[in-house]
């Protein structure tokens, strides 16, 4: 079986080695987590989402999960949001700034939620749907058209006033 690939295991490598360079501790990938990282510092256990970008510079551009804004919001004192850039196997040619929960959604907006998609290739390069667990939710047609027609609600509410943060 082919070895999966993971395209941000290098950025996150970097993100250990930077966030241990500003005192954190016990550095891993999360597992089962909404998040990428999980660290340590002054005692307190972070959870932490790393968005990377491999453009040198510009805007930092990238999606953000549902979930992962939802686990965020939920664990405010210890989440945090670690945005990085750079290509080079140097770590002083890259940049890297910590976000709290609160100051990531400044920078936020809600354009669609989002499917995950995912197709198996045989060795002879042949595309099959896979076999899903029990938990996930299969996408239909009808589930579609309810979510666009629940989030054009959301969006025009929103917009309006008519939904006011707590």
């Amino acid at each position: 079986m082919a070895k999966k690939t993971i395209s941000d295991l290098p950025s996150k490598k970097k993100c250990k080695k930077w966030l241990e360079s500003k005192g954190f501790t016990d550095v891993k990938p999360a597992k089962n987590q909404k998040c990428d990282l999980i660290a340590r510092k002054n005692d307190k256990t972070y959870f932490i989402e790393v968005k990377y970008s491999s453009k040198e510079k510009g805007e930092f551009f990238g999606t953000v999960m549902l979930t992962e804004m939802y686990q965020a919001i939920k664990n405010k004192n210890n989440y945090l949001f670690l945005i990085c850039r750079g290509v080079s196997g140097n770590i002083n040619g890259w940049f890297f700034n910590l976000f709290t929960v609160e100051n990531f959604i400044k920078y936020c907006t809600l354009t669609t939620p989002i499917f995950h998609y995912r197709i198996s290739q045989d060795e002879n390069k042949e595309l099959s749907v896979p076999k899903f667990g029990k938990r996930v939710i299969l996408a239909s047609e009808c589930l579609i058209e309810n979510m666009w027609k629940d989030f054009q609600k959301w969006k025009i509410g929103f917009k309006t006033g008519e939904k006011n943060e707590k």
